[in-house]
């Protein structure tokens, strides 16, 4: 938890601020799976996200806003090309949740969104003091089961990784020791027994990785998705696109 976070000492409780950030990134998900943005693009999207709320308030900069700025900023460091135009109207559909609106170019919603994310790329940049290295778990995991030729095991553990970006684990720990949490938490989700060669790392992050399982299974407990093996495969799309 962030305790003293921007947002909560300009009076946001915690439970409203983890709120809004969850509807922040899942706000950016559902924009880049729209646009079929690679998931490692969306992770470091959410990342950036997360990032610049521990620097500013979510009650001064608006959630949607601050979502399609970082998405834009993502699709530049991960070379995704996407056009600006196709970012602006997608982002405008899924804020106003309807995937009908028309969004001319010549529209003030058009142009409004346009002046908000090229607004809002300067404040993000600087915010995060143009430090656009980000780490994330996949590249982790993949080493972890390199050996091991569970795809079940792996695609379960992708998708925790994928959910745990609408919490704020990915600020808060390393991205190994988050590969390692998803891992232990997925075999137990489908009843299967972590890589050998994994165990003393394990072991020695145990406290880490007990606090992140617990944060994740908190998420899916709000989001009423039961936390069990025979849920694993079904725990990412109660969430959303995973």
């Amino acid at each position: 938890m962030l305790d003293h976070s921007p947002s909560i000492s300009e009076g946001l409780t915690p439970d409203k601020e983890r709120s809004k950030r969850t509807k922040g990134c899942t706000f950016i998900t559902l924009v880049g799976t729209s646009l079929r943005i690679p998931q490692t693009t969306i992770a470091t999207a959410c990342i950036l996200f997360h990032r610049f709320y521990l620097r500013n308030s979510i009650l001064v900069y608006n959630y949607h806003d601050i979502g399609g700025t970082c998405l834009f900023i993502a699709c530049k460091i991960e070379e995704t090309p996407k056009s600006l135009r196709e970012l602006i109207a997608t982002c405008a559909r899924k804020a106003h949740k309807d995937d009908s609106l028309a969004m001319d170019e010549s529209s003030k919603e058009f142009f409004r969104w346009r002046e908000t994310i090229i607004y809002h790329e300067g404040i993000v940049l600087m915010s995060l003091c143009y430090d656009l290295d980000v780490e994330k778990p996949y590249d982790s995991l993949m080493e972890m089961l390199s050996k091991t030729p569970d795809k079940k095991l792996l695609q379960t553990a992708w998708c925790i990784i994928n959910d745990s970006l609408r919490t704020t684990v990915c600020v808060r720990f390393p991205a190994r020791v988050i590969a390692l949490a998803a891992l232990l938490l997925a075999t137990r989700l489908i009843a299967s027994a972590p890589p050998s060669q994994v165990s003393k790392e394990l072991e020695a992050n145990s406290e880490p990785i007990k606090e992140i399982i617990t944060e994740i299974t908190d998420l899916y407990t709000a989001f009423g998705v039961e936390v069990g093996p025979a849920a694993a495969a079904n725990l990412s799309k109660s969430l959303g696109p995973c």
